[in-house]
Protein backbone atom coordinates (compact mmCIF):
# COMPACT_ATOMS: atom_id res chain seq x y z
CA UNK A 1 0.00 0.00 0.00
CA UNK A 2 2.97 2.37 0.64
CA UNK A 3 4.05 1.44 -2.65
CA UNK A 4 0.68 2.66 -4.68
CA UNK A 5 0.06 5.43 -2.40
CA UNK A 6 3.73 6.80 -4.04
CA UNK A 7 2.15 6.17 -7.03
CA UNK A 8 -0.71 7.84 -6.73
CA UNK A 9 0.93 11.18 -5.11
CA UNK A 10 3.60 10.77 -8.03
CA UNK A 11 0.49 10.91 -10.60
CA UNK A 12 -1.46 13.69 -9.01
CA UNK A 13 1.28 15.58 -10.00
CA UNK A 14 2.28 13.85 -13.24
CA UNK A 15 -1.27 14.67 -14.56
CA UNK A 16 -1.97 18.18 -12.76
CA UNK A 17 1.16 19.32 -14.19
CA UNK A 18 1.22 18.04 -17.86
CA UNK A 19 -2.69 16.50 -18.48
CA UNK A 20 -3.59 13.42 -19.04
CA UNK A 21 -2.51 13.29 -23.06
CA UNK A 22 1.17 15.01 -21.83
CA UNK A 23 1.66 12.93 -18.79
CA UNK A 24 4.30 9.87 -18.65
CA UNK A 25 3.83 6.79 -16.77
CA UNK A 26 7.87 6.76 -16.50
CA UNK A 27 8.03 10.10 -14.69
CA UNK A 28 5.23 8.59 -12.59
CA UNK A 29 7.16 5.66 -11.92
CA UNK A 30 10.55 7.07 -11.67
CA UNK A 31 9.16 10.37 -9.03
CA UNK A 32 7.30 6.94 -7.48
CA UNK A 33 10.52 4.84 -7.14
CA UNK A 34 8.99 2.01 -8.57
CA UNK A 35 9.17 -0.03 -11.68
CA UNK A 36 6.53 0.20 -14.63
CA UNK A 37 5.64 -3.49 -13.60
CA UNK A 38 4.68 -2.30 -10.33
CA UNK A 39 2.59 0.80 -11.53
CA UNK A 40 0.92 -1.78 -14.09
CA UNK A 41 -0.06 -4.07 -11.04
CA UNK A 42 -2.14 -1.75 -9.52
CA UNK A 43 -3.61 0.38 -12.54
CA UNK A 44 -4.32 -1.38 -15.53
CA UNK A 45 -3.07 1.51 -17.68
CA UNK A 46 -2.42 5.38 -17.92
CA UNK A 47 -6.38 5.94 -18.62
CA UNK A 48 -7.42 3.51 -15.30
CA UNK A 49 -4.53 5.64 -13.22
CA UNK A 50 -5.79 8.70 -14.34
CA UNK A 51 -9.57 8.03 -13.76
CA UNK A 52 -8.86 6.24 -10.56
CA UNK A 53 -7.49 9.95 -9.53
CA UNK A 54 -10.05 11.94 -10.66
CA UNK A 55 -12.56 9.56 -8.79
CA UNK A 56 -10.28 9.75 -5.80
CA UNK A 57 -10.32 13.56 -5.85
CA UNK A 58 -14.13 13.56 -6.35
CA UNK A 59 -15.19 11.16 -3.51
CA UNK A 60 -12.67 13.88 -1.27
CA UNK A 61 -14.42 16.60 -2.58
CA UNK A 62 -17.84 15.72 -1.79
CA UNK A 63 -17.17 14.07 1.26
CA UNK A 64 -15.90 17.58 2.72
CA UNK A 65 -18.84 19.30 1.22
CA UNK A 66 -21.63 16.91 2.64
CA UNK A 67 -19.37 17.33 6.00
CA UNK A 68 -21.21 20.94 6.01
CA UNK A 69 -24.30 20.34 5.29
CA UNK A 70 -26.00 20.75 8.70
CA UNK A 71 -24.37 24.19 8.70
CA UNK A 72 -25.89 25.39 5.40
CA UNK A 73 -29.10 27.93 5.21
CA UNK A 74 -32.52 26.23 4.45
CA UNK A 75 -32.57 29.02 1.53
CA UNK A 76 -31.92 27.61 -1.44
CA UNK A 77 -29.57 30.85 -3.21
CA UNK A 78 -28.18 31.52 0.80
CA UNK A 79 -27.43 27.57 0.66
CA UNK A 80 -25.80 28.13 -2.52
CA UNK A 81 -23.86 30.74 -1.64
CA UNK A 82 -22.40 29.02 1.15
CA UNK A 83 -21.39 25.62 -0.74
CA UNK A 84 -19.13 28.11 -3.46
CA UNK A 85 -17.46 29.85 -0.89
CA UNK A 86 -16.70 26.24 0.56
CA UNK A 87 -15.13 25.17 -2.84
CA UNK A 88 -13.35 28.00 -3.25
CA UNK A 89 -11.76 27.58 0.14
CA UNK A 90 -11.03 23.61 -0.71
CA UNK A 91 -9.34 25.01 -3.96
CA UNK A 92 -6.83 27.20 -1.67
CA UNK A 93 -6.32 24.35 0.56
CA UNK A 94 -5.85 21.65 -1.80
CA UNK A 95 -5.51 23.50 -5.10
CA UNK A 96 -3.62 20.36 -7.04
CA UNK A 97 -6.45 17.61 -5.86
CA UNK A 98 -9.62 20.57 -6.88
CA UNK A 99 -7.46 21.43 -9.87
CA UNK A 100 -7.53 18.32 -11.14
CA UNK A 101 -11.09 17.67 -10.87
CA UNK A 102 -11.34 21.44 -12.91
CA UNK A 103 -9.50 20.68 -15.21
CA UNK A 104 -11.04 17.19 -16.06
CA UNK A 105 -14.78 18.53 -16.59
CA UNK A 106 -13.95 21.86 -18.43
CA UNK A 107 -11.10 20.79 -20.50
CA UNK A 108 -11.72 17.01 -20.61
CA UNK A 109 -9.20 14.62 -22.83
CA UNK A 110 -11.06 13.65 -26.27
CA UNK A 111 -10.14 9.81 -25.38
CA UNK A 112 -11.95 10.28 -21.58
CA UNK A 113 -14.70 12.41 -22.29
CA UNK A 114 -17.48 9.74 -22.14
CA UNK A 115 -16.07 8.49 -18.78
CA UNK A 116 -15.50 12.07 -17.22
CA UNK A 117 -19.08 13.38 -18.14
CA UNK A 118 -20.75 10.01 -16.95
CA UNK A 119 -18.96 11.17 -13.32
CA UNK A 120 -19.73 14.81 -13.71
CA UNK A 121 -23.33 13.33 -14.10
CA UNK A 122 -22.93 10.98 -10.81
CA UNK A 123 -21.45 14.31 -8.75
CA UNK A 124 -24.73 15.98 -10.04
CA UNK A 125 -27.08 13.48 -8.69
CA UNK A 126 -25.02 12.51 -5.42
CA UNK A 127 -25.05 16.30 -4.77
CA UNK A 128 -28.96 16.83 -5.77
CA UNK A 129 -30.29 14.82 -2.56
CA UNK A 130 -28.12 17.16 0.26
CA UNK A 131 -29.86 20.66 -0.60
CA UNK A 132 -33.34 18.77 -1.62
CA UNK A 133 -33.23 17.52 2.26
CA UNK A 134 -32.27 20.80 3.47
CA UNK A 135 -33.79 23.38 1.16
CA UNK A 136 -37.19 25.29 2.54
CA UNK A 137 -40.07 24.26 0.16
CA UNK A 138 -41.64 27.59 0.87
CA UNK A 139 -39.13 29.52 -0.65
CA UNK A 140 -39.71 27.84 -3.74
CA UNK A 141 -42.64 29.05 -6.56
CA UNK A 142 -45.53 25.91 -5.57
CA UNK A 143 -45.91 24.95 -9.32
CA UNK A 144 -41.68 24.16 -9.43
CA UNK A 145 -39.75 20.89 -9.20
CA UNK A 146 -37.68 21.12 -6.15
CA UNK A 147 -35.44 18.72 -7.97
CA UNK A 148 -34.94 20.89 -11.31
CA UNK A 149 -34.94 23.60 -9.54
CA UNK A 150 -31.77 22.28 -7.81
CA UNK A 151 -30.21 20.88 -10.51
CA UNK A 152 -30.38 24.24 -12.30
CA UNK A 153 -29.38 26.44 -10.10
CA UNK A 154 -26.32 24.49 -9.24
CA UNK A 155 -25.52 23.47 -12.91
CA UNK A 156 -25.98 27.31 -13.46
CA UNK A 157 -23.47 28.28 -10.56
CA UNK A 158 -21.10 25.40 -10.45
CA UNK A 159 -20.11 26.36 -14.52
CA UNK A 160 -19.25 29.39 -12.92
CA UNK A 161 -17.37 28.25 -10.01
CA UNK A 162 -15.11 25.09 -11.78
CA UNK A 163 -14.35 27.89 -14.62
CA UNK A 164 -12.80 30.00 -12.30
CA UNK A 165 -10.98 27.14 -10.89
CA UNK A 166 -9.98 25.86 -14.27
CA UNK A 167 -8.15 29.78 -14.75
CA UNK A 168 -6.39 29.04 -12.00
CA UNK A 169 -5.74 25.43 -11.25
CA UNK A 170 -2.06 25.81 -13.27
CA UNK A 171 -1.05 27.75 -9.98
CA UNK A 172 0.06 25.51 -6.86
CA UNK A 173 -0.71 28.73 -5.28
CA UNK A 174 -4.00 30.12 -6.25
CA UNK A 175 -4.83 33.76 -5.93
CA UNK A 176 -8.59 32.89 -5.94
CA UNK A 177 -11.09 35.77 -4.60
CA UNK A 178 -14.10 34.98 -2.43
CA UNK A 179 -17.21 34.86 -5.04
CA UNK A 180 -18.94 37.65 -5.02
CA UNK A 181 -22.17 35.38 -6.65
CA UNK A 182 -24.59 37.92 -5.64
CA UNK A 183 -25.35 38.89 -9.31
CA UNK A 184 -25.71 35.91 -10.09
CA UNK A 185 -27.76 34.92 -7.82
CA UNK A 186 -30.11 37.82 -8.46
CA UNK A 187 -30.65 36.77 -12.14
CA UNK A 188 -31.12 33.17 -11.37
CA UNK A 189 -33.84 34.74 -8.70
CA UNK A 190 -35.63 37.48 -11.01
CA UNK A 191 -34.38 36.44 -14.17
CA UNK A 192 -32.83 39.13 -17.29
CA UNK A 193 -35.89 39.81 -18.83
CA UNK A 194 -38.13 42.89 -18.59
CA UNK A 195 -41.24 41.75 -18.27
CA UNK A 196 -42.81 44.99 -17.60
CA UNK A 197 -41.63 46.29 -21.11
CA UNK A 198 -43.04 43.53 -22.61
CA UNK A 199 -46.06 43.97 -21.50
CA UNK A 200 -45.97 47.91 -22.77
CA UNK A 201 -44.87 46.52 -25.99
Amino acid sequence: MEKKERIWRAALEQFYDKGFEAASTNQITKAAGVSKGILFHYYTDKKTLYLSIVDDCMEHYYKKLASQMNNVSNDLFEAIQQLSDLKIQLFREEPIRYGIVAKAFLDSPSALRDELQARQQKWKEMSIPLLVEKVDRKHLRADINMKLAIEFVMTALEAIILKLMSNQADRKQPDIPSLQMEVYIDMLKYGVYNLQEEEKA
